[in-house]
């Protein structure tokens, strides 16, 4: 019986390892951007990915302060769960919410959404779950396409 138990302890803890494949971005861009209020604004970053997995990669949670420069623009924060499916390849939205705490940096946007991949820089982390594999990749001041080619 503990050969059975250990047999099987070995094989659920062999199942839960998973090599992920490198996943390919081939572009980015924002779409359906909502101003709710001055300093809130809801918006989707659609990603053009090949994604060689097996398995369901999930983003579960991130948080990058956004800066332009040395000047602390605001936040950026996932709006829940986002499911990529495996082996796809295709555009693949995910819900942000930015928050701007420097109001006078709204300038710095004007209605361009898509410079702010080229032209703001981020910090913060980004946690990613494949099975029972869970990352937190630590993200040092780059800017957002940058971010997006390393992961």
């Amino acid at each position: 019986m503990k050969k059975i138990i250990l047999f099987s302890f070995v094989l659920l803890m062999a199942s839960s390892c998973v090599k992920l494949e490198e996943i390919n971005i081939k572009d980015a861009k924002i779409e359906n951007v909502s101003i709710k209020t001055m300093a809130n604004i809801g918006l989707d970053l659609v990603l053009t990915i090949e994604n060689a997995n097996k398995k369901n990669i999930i983003i579960d949670d991130f948080e990058l302060d956004i800066w332009l420069g040395e000047t602390y623009l605001g936040l950026i924060e996932s709006t829940g769960k986002t499911t990529l499916p495996p082996q796809f390849n295709g555009n693949f939205a995910i819900p942000l919410q930015v928050s701007i705490t420097n109001l006078a940096a709204l300038t710095a946007i004007g209605n361009n959404f898509d410079s702010m991949l080229d032209k703001f820089e981020v910090t913060g982390f980004v946690k990613v779950k494949a099975g029972t594999f869970t990352k937190k990749h630590k993200v040092t001041k780059t800017t957002i396409k940058n971010l997006l080619r390393s992961l």
